[in-house]
C-alpha cells in the first residue's frame, strides 16, 4: 500500500496548496467522505454463510477532494477526485486508484460540462429512489444492476464510465436532464451513450435513463423508471428496468417497491425486488428490512436483515449492524 499512500499524500499536499493560492484566486478545495463499518453474518442465495467485519455494506466507503474557481462572468471550474476504500484492511478497492469519479469541468448558466472518469445517471437515479440508497448489499436496486454475480444483470459500465463527457443541464423549477457520452478509445470498439430525465419538487420525484453501453462487439442497453413520494408519515418508492444484454443474449427485467418510515428519532427501511431472467427462466427475489438511527448529522448506527432467493438455489439470510461517519 506504500504507492497507495503516496498517491494520497501528494493529493493532500496538491490539494492544500491550491486553497492556499485560492485565498487570492476565489477559489475552494474540500476534503470529505465516509467510513461505513459494519458486523453480521451474511449469506447470498446459494451461498455460504459468513461471519466477518466489512466495510462498505450499507455505503461504500470513499474519500474525496472537490474544488472550484470562480472564473467571472457566471462561469465557474470545478473538479472531483474520489477513491474507494476498505475500513477493514485500509485497502483501496475498485478498478482504478480514482474509481468513484475523477473529473474536471466548467458550469454556468448553461449548466456543467465534465471530462474524465464521470458517475452515470442510471447510478444516481437508482440510489435516489430506493430506501437503502446506494447500497450494493442490502438495495436489491443495487444488487440488481450492479452485482458482480450470477444470477444478477450486470451494468457493463459500472456507476461511472471512464473517458467520458457529462453535460447536466440547469434546474428548470424541479426538471433537470443528464447527456453522456464515453469513448472506447480502442480499436474496433464503440462509444457508451446515456440520456436522463429528473423532475424533484415538494413531496413528488421521479426519473427516468436509457444507457447503450459498448461491450466489445457487442452491445448492453438499460433502462430505468423510477418515481417517489414523501407524504410525511411514508415515503414511498418505486422502480422498473430492464437490461437487454446482446452478448450473453439475454433480457432482464427488475421491479422494486420500498418505503421509508420515521419512527423513534431514526427511520424504518423496508424494500423488496424482484429481477427475471427470460432465456435463464431465473427468477431472484430480495426483501431488506432495516432501521437507521442518526446519533448526530454525520454520524448514524444502522441495523439490516436480508432474504435472497434466487431459482434453483438456496435462500440466503444477512443480518448485520453498523455505523457510517461522514467527513
Amino acid at each position: 500500500m506504500k504507492f497507495c499512500h503516496t498517491v494520497v499524500a501528494r493529493a493532500a499536499a496538491a490539494c492544500l496548496a491550491l486553497g492556499a493560492f485560492g485565498a487570492h484566486a476565489q477559489s475552494s478545495v474540500q476534503l470529505y467522505g465516509l467510513i461505513d463499518m459494519s458486523v453480521g453474518s451474511f449469506q447470498n442465495s446459494g451461498a455460504d454463510r459468513l461471519t466477518r467485519a466489512e466495510s462498505g455494506r450499507m455505503t461504500t466507503s470513499f474519500f474525496a477532494f472537490k474544488g472550484t474557481e470562480d472564473l467571472g462572468g457566471g462561469l465557474k471550474a470545478m473538479f472531483n477526485l474520489e477513491a474507494f476504500l476498505a475500513a477493514d484492511t485500509g485497502a483501496a478497492i475498485g478498478r482504478t486508484f480514482w474509481d468513484r469519479q475523477a473529473n474536471v469541468g466548467l458550469g454556468g448558466s448553461f449548466g456543467n460540462v465534465f471530462l474524465g472518469h464521470n458517475t452515470t445517471s442510471m447510478f444516481v437515479q437508482g440510489l435516489m429512489f430506493n430506501p437503502f440508497s446506494s447500497s450494493m448489499t442490502f438495495s436489491p436496486t443495487m444488487r440488481f444492476l450492479y452485482s458482480t454475480a450470477a444470477p444478477y444483470a450486470v451494468s457493463a459500465g459500472g456507476t461511472a464510465w471512464t473517458n467520458s463527457i457529462l453535460y447536466t443541464t440547469p434546474n428548470f423549477n424541479g426538471l433537470s436532464g443528464t447527456l453522456q457520452a464515453s469513448m472506447k478509445e480502442a480499436a474496433g470498439g464503440s462509444n457508451s451513450y446515456a440520456a436522463s430525465v429528473l423532475y424533484a419538487a415538494g413531496p413528488l420525484a421521479a426519473g427516468l435513463v436509457y444507457e447503450k453501453e459498448a461491450i466489445g462487439a457487442a452491445d448492453q442497453t438499460n433502462l430505468l423508471v423510477s418515481g417517489s413520494y414523501d407524504f410525511e408519515v411514508a415515503k414511498l418508492y418505486a422502480q422498473y428496468g430492464q437490461t437487454k444484454d446482446d452478448a450473453a443474449d439475454e433480457k432482464y427485467k427488475m421491479v422494486q417497491v420500498g418505503a421509508t418510515v420515521p419512527l423513534a428519532g431514526g427511520s424504518v427501511l423496508a424494500s423488496y425486488g424482484q429481477q427475471n431472467a427470460d432465456e435463464a427462466d431465473v427468477k431472484v427475489k430480495t426483501f431488506s428490512l432495516g432501521y437507521d438511527y442518526f446519533l448526530s448529522k454525520r454520524t448514524d448506527l444502522y441495523a439490516v436483515y436480508m432474504y435472497d432467493k434466487a431459482t434453483g438455489l438456496d435462500k440466503g439470510n444477512t443480518f448485520a449492524v453498523g455505523v457510517r461517519h461522514r467527513f
